[in-house]
């Protein structure tokens, strides 16, 4: 089976460590100063850069990604408030902060990035489908995300990001998976489930409303 063509960081050691049992990954998630939102933004961008280099069966990493899922949201959106709540331009801090929740943003992209081309590669079979829908999705929900802190802070863009949206959404389509829901990182219990093709065309209307010439954070509204 052919996967997407996207980019994965290359495997190596740094000097970070980082948890990879889920069991303790969770008791450490549970123990971070949410409310400290920059402390704990810092440590969650080290471990999810080192977890990304690392090698890790595709069903524990996706378990660990899953787990990341709620903290990175919180502390993004308490970083993002500090740099939407005052009128552009962005003094050096506040992008600081920008570039910070994009690269987390990024990384969580690249944890289910990674997940997904190491799963279409292995012989694994029992759960498989379920996988690479979450993989599938959830990489293409993490890209959007960084496009839309990259909007909000008018910032531009990494490149390539389009082109692995593209990739995703087709890989999707191509293995008739376009129609699956996928869990969002910040909808309630109680929100209906996108589809991996309603996010897809979430992220191209954005990108069609000429997001970088709206007033201050009317983009996140329109993606809302």
């Amino acid at each position: 089976m052919i996967g997407p063509v996207v980019s994965l960081p290359k495997k190596r050691v740094t000097a970070w460590h980082a948890e990879i049992d889920p069991k303790f990954t969770r008791a450490w998630l549970d123990s971070l100063p949410l409310a400290d939102a920059a402390e704990s933004a810092r440590e969650l961008y080290q471990t999810l850069y080192t977890i990304n280099r690392q090698e890790l069966s595709p069903q524990t990493r996706f378990e660990l990604m899953e787990l990341y899922r709620g903290p990175v949201q919180s502390v993004s959106s308490a970083l993002q408030s500090r740099v939407i709540s005052l009128p552009s331009p962005l003094t050096p801090k506040r992008r600081q902060f920008a570039e910070f929740i994009r690269r987390l943003n990024i990384e969580m992209a690249n944890g289910f990035k990674c997940g997904l081309v190491d799963l279409i590669r292995s012989s694994i079979s029992w759960g498989k489908k379920s996988l690479l829908v979450t993989g599938t999705g959830q990489a293409m929900w993490y890209l959007g995300e960084v496009l839309l802190k990259s909007y909000q802070a008018y910032m531009s863009y990494p490149v390539g990001v389009w082109r692995e949206i593209h990739e995703l959404y087709g890989y999707a389509e191509q293995t008739e998976r376009e129609n699956e829901p996928i869990d969002s990182a910040v909808g309630g219990a109680d929100e209906k489930k996108r589809t991996i093709s309603e996010n897809y065309r979430r992220i191209l209307l954005l990108g069609l409303a000429n997001p970088y010439q709206l007033p201050q954070n009317e983009c996140g509204h329109i993606d809302q």
